[in-house]
């Protein structure tokens, strides 16, 4: 019994997590990286310690406890955000190169098995840098004035974010681009790493002065719910994002993106729309939640105007032939239609939930914030005029930039639109632009003037121009719903010209 449970607990097992681990092992990066954290807190405790011996008083008046458990806590957090995170995205990076094709082109394990085996294996390293460490923290308890609660609570909060940095790490490793680029996203991944240091450290010593009254402090929870669930949710969609990226390209990579981005939409509407209808002050959280998901649907937009036209048969094998279904189906399915739609329904449920939980919200007694829903339309108007333009252009007069580039005119459109005319007008009116040509030059600009804000001639110009791109359009959209089929029920495919060289496949479009 005991032998057959052994067996398959040894089949469960990650084998991306058990690679990672031995050459984790066997390599030096983390023996010295653990070696150095000890010897810093050795060095601590024992200067700590010397300078109570000649200062017989410390013990007595000022307990070295918070002291020493500052020291030994800024070591041992510092060292796992940034070389953690580093060695993880290093590794990615490295098997992600052409000189190392067997593990993400060749080999049979599931995309999600490599992604969540070498995040298991960043947990188990994290969680021995920890252990290694416990011991100094616990001798820091017996030097009085420090709570126990207390030491538990930073290093669990350290722990969700060295996790979040690795899972961030995974993420720019896993982005297919070129390495001058990864090393960009590299140093602003280093960046927020880094800007997350000094708060952390901050609420430890806060933390520390306030001992166990914390837990009898609703904010400090209502703080710590918000703080973990932010992290949840960040550190959900990157899990995914980096699973897709791995994911092959005939496979349908939008389906667990989109899945996992509605149902992350409806979980963190629930409790944001709870904290602001109870808590009159927290009203602008709400204004905070809508513009995140408003910029992550826009990423998606970003993304889905440069996804594929055409399905292979390894995606049109699962299409479902109840055309009800196969409606539903459309909108979460790899393609640039099906993104689109996608998008301009959460554009539209994102700003239909601000308005009604705006309307309820209580008002609080002073600085009562503006309702901001007719800018957030407009500056979504912009947005989706924006993408339809790019479209429009790569459909006809850019046919040869790969669809792949799309987001890449829609970003040169953007500047053309909103930056350059503002930029114009001040250039011709030296000694001070006029206020009205200075506001139509910001008609196409999701920030506007003060005074173009709420406009209602602005709201019908951007509603007539997305009308107008989307039109233009149309034919995109029905010719990719008609070929939205099931395999049997597409119509069979020409055989190719071999003399000519002309080759017909559906994986002509990148996913």
């Amino acid at each position: 019994m005991i032998a057959r449970f052994l067996e398959r607990f040894d089949d469960w097992i990650n084998p991306v997590t058990v690679k990672e681990l031995r050459q984790a092992v066997r390599g030096r990066f983390v023996a010295t990286i653990l070696s150095l954290a000890l010897l810093a807190q050795c060095i601590a405790i024992a200067a700590i310690i010397l300078s109570g011996k000649v200062n017989t008083e410390l013990f007595t008046t000022v307990p070295a406890g918070p002291a020493a458990f500052g020291v030994i806590f800024t070591v041992v957090f510092t060292a796992c955000l940034f070389f953690v995170p580093l060695y993880v995205g290093v590794r990615m990076v490295a098997e992600r190169s052409d000189t190392n094709v067997d593990l993400f082109f060749i080999t049979t394990i599931k995309p999600r098995t490599i992604v969540f085996g070498k995040l298991l294996a960043v947990l188990a390293l994290v969680t021995l840098i920890f252990s290694a460490s416990l011991p100094f923290l616990v001798f820091s308890y017996v030097l009085r004035g420090v709570d126990l609660f207390a030491i538990g609570m930073l290093l669990v909060l350290a722990y969700l974010l060295i996790a979040s940095q690795a899972v961030a790490a995974l993420f720019v490793g896993c982005i297919p681009t070129s390495k001058p680029f990864k090393i960009i996203l590299a140093f602003v991944l280093l960046g927020f790493s880094a800007m997350s240091q000094a708060p952390m450290l901050l609420a430890a010593a806060q933390m520390m002065n306030s001992g166990p009254s914390l837990l009898a402090s609703s904010d400090f929870w209502k703080i710590m719910g918000i703080f973990v669930m932010s992290i949840g949710v960040i550190d959900a969609l990157l899990l995914v994002l980096t699973i897709a990226l791995i994911t092959p390209l005939s496979a349908n990579r939008a389906l667990p993106v989109r899945i996992t981005m509605s149902i992350l939409w409806l979980v963190s509407l629930i409790p944001a729309a709870l904290v602001v209808l109870t808590t009159p002050s927290a009203r602008e959280l709400l204004l905070v939640w809508t513009i995140a998901q408003c910029v992550l649907v826009s990423l998606v937009l970003m993304s889905a105007i440069g996804e594929r036209d055409r399905w292979g048969p390894r995606v049109a094998k699962t299409i479902p032939a109840n055309p009800f279904k196969r409606a539903f189906a459309f909108l979460f399915y790899s393609g640039g239609a099906g993104g689109t739609l996608w998008v301009i329904h959460f554009f539209i449920l994102t700003i239909v939930a601000y308005a009604v939980i705006d309307a309820q919200a209580p008002v609080p007694t002073f600085n009562v914030p503006i309702s901001a829903t007719r800018d957030l339309i407009d500056g979504l108007l912009c947005v989706f005029g924006y993408a339809m333009t790019a479209l429009l252009l790569r459909r006809t007069l850019l046919q040869r930039v790969p669809p792949r580039a799309t987001w890449a005119i829609a970003m040169a459109v953007f500047i053309l639109g909103a930056i350059i005319p503002p930029l114009i007008v001040l250039m011709i009116s030296m000694d001070g632009a006029d206020p009205g040509i200075y506001s139509f030059a910001t008609i196409a600009n999701p920030f506007p003037r003060q005074d173009m804000r709420g406009d209602p001639t602005r709201t019908f110009l951007l509603v007539a121009w997305v009308a107008s791109m989307t039109f233009a359009n149309f034919k995109w959209f029905t010719g990719q719903w008609r070929r939205f089929k099931p395999e049997g029920e597409r119509p069979a495919r020409i055989s190719p010209d071999v003399s000519s060289g002309e080759v017909l496949s559906d994986e002509r479009q990148p996913a």
